[in-house]
């Protein structure tokens, strides 16, 4: 039984050995898909950073208009 075992598995290696595409298939999918992964969370990091300094911008900005209707009504 252990030299059938190892006949079909000796088989079976060679019928992975022959057809390498469809290895180099899942290769490249799983390359494709760590690119996107980082792709996306470099996009997620800069939209956070984004929104991060937009509502700053907007609590300045509102400060900024609070001053200027403090500074007119002092006028």
């Amino acid at each position: 039984p252990i030299s059938s075992r190892r006949r079909s598995n000796s088989a079976a290696s060679s019928e992975e050995d022959g057809d390498g595409t469809e290895w180099e298939t899942t290769l490249s999918s799983a390359r494709w898909a760590l690119d996107w992964a980082v792709l996306n969370h470099s996009m997620m990091t800069s939209l956070i950073e984004y929104h991060v300094s937009s509502v700053s911008h907007q609590s300045h900005s509102k400060m900024l208009s609070l001053t200027l209707m403090q500074y007119g009504a002092l006028k």
